[in-house]
């Protein structure tokens, strides 16, 4: 290890990439505090630990046990130019280990003090944070940060935001948050159904569950007219008829006229339209 290391700490700039993989490699192997500090001084000394690269694995590679992620702090520290990926790192190491107050004191004291950008996994990481301490006050301000950087139509931070609100008992908020919603997923649903449940409010989950059930139902026929199987489309409706899971809706039957256009099956469509009534999107459909 020892050679391998003089090799790699005596490379040029010029060498600098034949070199690079032995001296991650090193930092990889590192099994233990003590040989990390060896490896760390002889970075610093020769100006190497401000490469991104190398700086992430090292940051990572401490972060990867509860006991060394504060000294992984203190390298970020001496970085001139941290990122999103690096505080990401270290606060979901904070997580991890459930400390907290070290989680919210990096956000605070070391990104948003050093202008460090956020990205779209920093607000989830950062709203679980508060969701799951009760911190009503700083997961507000965690959402206007959000909309602050451009991130609340981010369906993961949608999600995150909609959770958040629903443990805090503000149902109205999270529903607003989830009909404001241009895309919805699976978890969207779930998590706003399970908002309602723990808020009391049964009859209302019930109903939402029900219209989830449509969604995924709508989401595999068009699937299915997307890639031109409208074969399969007709057949999933039939499933879906059959199953009494859910109910059709104006989504439905788009997707289904459009199937029985492509396959020349006119009348069939005539009468799906006629059995769930009349609206501008199916009309058009038709006279296509």
């Amino acid at each position: 290890m020892a050679v391998r290391m003089k090799h790699a700490w005596t490379c040029s700039n010029t060498r600098w990439m034949k070199s690079e993989e032995q001296l991650l490699s090193t930092l990889e192997s590192c099994d233990g505090i003590k040989q990390f500090n060896q490896v760390h001084t002889q970075l610093i000394i020769h100006g190497l630990f401000q490469h991104s690269l190398v700086a992430s694995r090292a940051i990572k590679k401490l972060c990867s046990h509860p006991r060394t992620t504060p000294r992984a702090t203190l390298l970020f520290d001496n970085l001139h130019h941290p990122d999103a990926f690096l505080c990401n790192t270290i606060i979901r190491s904070y997580l991890r280990s459930s400390n907290f107050s070290a989680a919210f004191s990096f956000y605070y004291y070391k990104m948003i003090a050093r202008w460090v950008p956020p990205n779209h996994y920093t607000f989830p990481l950062i709203l679980k944070l508060c969701t799951d301490n009760g911190c009503r006050r700083e997961g507000e301000k965690g959402h206007a940060r959000v909309i602050k950087f451009g991130f609340e139509f981010d369906l993961f931070v949608r999600n995150s935001l909609i959770r958040m609100y629903s443990v805090f008992g503000r149902i109205y908020d999270a529903r607003l948050l989830f009909d404001a919603s241009y895309v919805l997923d699976l978890v969207s649903y779930n998590t706003m159904i399970d908002g309602y449940v723990k808020n009391g409010e049964i009859g209302v989950a019930r109903k939402l569950f029900d219209e989830m059930n449509v969604v995924s139902w709508n989401s595999l026929l068009a699937l299915h007219v997307r890639v031109k199987n409208f074969g399969e489309c007709l057949r999933m409706f039939e499933r879906m008829i059959e199953s009494g899971e859910a109910m059709p809706n104006e989504a439905t039957l788009v997707s289904v006229l459009t199937a029985c256009a492509n396959l020349g099956k006119l009348s069939l469509g005539a009468l799906m339209k006629m059995s769930i009534g009349d609206s501008i999107e199916t009309e058009n459909v038709m006279l296509r």
